[in-house]
C-alpha cells in the first residue's frame, strides 16, 4: 500500500503543480546506464543541485549527447506539495 501511495502522491505533485519552471544549469559529474533484462535500459546524468548529488533520468539520445564535464540545462519545478522535481526540456 505504501508504494502505491508514494507513486500516487508523486503523480499528484506533478499534475497539480501550477508554478512556472525555473531554468537550471549544472555540470555533469558522472553518467550511468542501468541495463535491464526485460525492459529498456535506464540512462542517467549525475549532477549536483543545491548541494545534493542527483541522478536525472534522460533519454538514450540525451545521454549520448553529453559527456562528463559538460554543462547541462534542465528545469526545476516547485511541485504542488513543495517537493521539487526536474525535467529536461
Amino acid at each position: 500500500f505504501s508504494a502505491f501511495f508514494y507513486l500516487f502522491s508523486s503523480h499528484l505533485n506533478y499534475a497539480l503543480d501550477f508554478y512556472p519552471p525555473v531554468e537550471c544549469v549544472a555540470i555533469i559529474e558522472d553518467k550511468d546506464i542501468d541495463h535491464n533484462r526485460k525492459s529498456p535500459d535506464d540512462y542517467e546524468l549525475i549532477v549536483t543541485i543545491d548541494g545534493k548529488r542527483v541522478s536525472m533520468e534522460v533519454s538514450s539520445e540525451e545521454y549520448r549527447r553529453y559527456d562528463i564535464g559538460d554543462t547541462y540545462t534542465f528545469y526545476r519545478y516547485q511541485g504542488a506539495f513543495d517537493i521539487p522535481f526536474y525535467f529536461e526540456e
